[in-house]
C-alpha cells in the first residue's frame, strides 16, 4: 500500500465474497515478517492479482466454515464470531513444466484522453485548461478511488508533458536537485478534469475488476502534444514541451 487504496480494495472484495459490511473486515499488516511476500504495488497487478487471492481465500474460508455448521446444527446459516487462519498454496492456472505454457495473469487496461490547453504564441506556454480521461476498469471497486488514481495519473503525466526535465551529458548527470527538475504542483494541474470510468468486466479478475494505475499517466502527454499542435499547428518531437521549446517551434513555423 503506497496511497493507492489497495487495503480499501481488498477490504471491499473480502467483504463481498463473506457476505459481510466491509467494517467487519480487518487486513493483516503488510509485513513479510507477517505474511508471504506478494511482490510490489507495481504495474496495476495488486486488484487483479491481489484481489483474487483475496477472493481465493475467503472462499475457501465460507466452504469450511459451513461444513463445520452442517455437522454441527445442521445448518448453513448462523450469527457468530469466527477466527480464521489459512494458507493456500497451490497453482490456480495450469502450468506445462516443459514448455511452460500457461496463462500468463494478464489483463490489458484501455484508456484514452482528451486535453483542452491555451498556448501564448509569443512566449510559447501552455496551459492545461481541461482533461477528460476514459479508463476501462473493469468492474470499479471503489469509484471515488479510481477517479483520485485518474487524477494522480493526469499530474504525473502533465509534469512529464511540460516540465519534467532530465537531462545527462556524457554519462553524467547534470539534473541533480529537485530545484532545476519542475515537478508540478496543484497550482499547474487543469482547473477541471472529467474522470469517466468504462466497466468491461476482465473474466479473469476479482468480480471482473482489473488495475488501473500506469494506463491514467500514460495517455496525458500525447494528448497535451495533440492538444498543442491543434492550437498553433506545430508538432512538439521532444518532451517535455517546455515554453522555451514550443516558442522556438513557432518561431520556426513563421520564419
Amino acid at each position: 500500500e503506497v496511497g493507492q487504496g489497495v487495503l480499501t480494495a481488498m477490504a471491499q472484495i473480502a467483504a463481498q465474497t463473506l457476505g459481510i459490511p466491509v467494517e467487519k473486515v480487518e487486513m493483516a499488516p503488510l509485513d513479510t515478517a507477517e505474511v508471504p511476500d506478494a511482490g510490489s504495488s507495481s504495474a496495476s497487478r495488486h486488484v487483479y492479482i491481489s484481489g483474487n487471492a483475496v477472493k481465493a481465500a475467503c472462499l475457501e474460508a465460507k466452504r469450511k466454515w459451513e461444513e463445520v455448521l452442517r455437522a454441527e446444527t445442521g445448518e448453513t446459516h448462523i450469527e457468530a464470531e469466527y477466527t480464521y487462519r489459512g494458507r493456500i498454496e497451490r497453482p490456480t492456472t495450469p502450468y506445462h513444466p516443459e514448455t511452460g505454457e500457461c496463462f500468463p495473469h494478464i489483463s490489458y487496461g484501455w484508456g484514452t484522453q482528451i486535453a483542452l490547453v491555451e498556448v501564448d504564441t509569443e512566449t510559447g506556454e501552455v496551459e492545461v485548461l481541461k482533461m477528460w480521461a476514459a479508463h476501462d476498469v473493469g468492474k470499479a471497486v471503489n469509484p471515488e478511488m479510481i477517479k483520485g488514481q485518474i487524477g494522480g495519473g493526469i499530474h504525473m503525466g502533465l509534469g512529464y508533458a511540460l516540465m519534467e526535465h532530465f537531462i545527462q551529458q556524457d554519462g553524467y548527470v547534470k539534473t541533480r536537485r529537485l530545484s532545476e527538475y519542475a515537478v508540478p504542483t496543484v497550482y499547474d494541474m487543469p482547473v477541471e478534469i472529467v474522470p469517466i470510468i468504462v466497466e468491461v468486466p476482465d473474466p479473469a479478475g476479482p468480480y471482473g475488476a482489473k488495475g488501473v494505475g500506469e494506463m491514467t499517466t500514460l495517455p496525458t502527454a500525447p494528448a497535451i502534444v495533440n492538444a498543442i499542435h491543434d492550437a498553433v499547428n506545430v508538432w512538439v518531437n521532444e518532451l517535455p514541451a517546455t515554453s522555451e521549446r514550443v516558442q522556438r517551434l513557432i518561431r520556426e513555423k513563421l520564419a
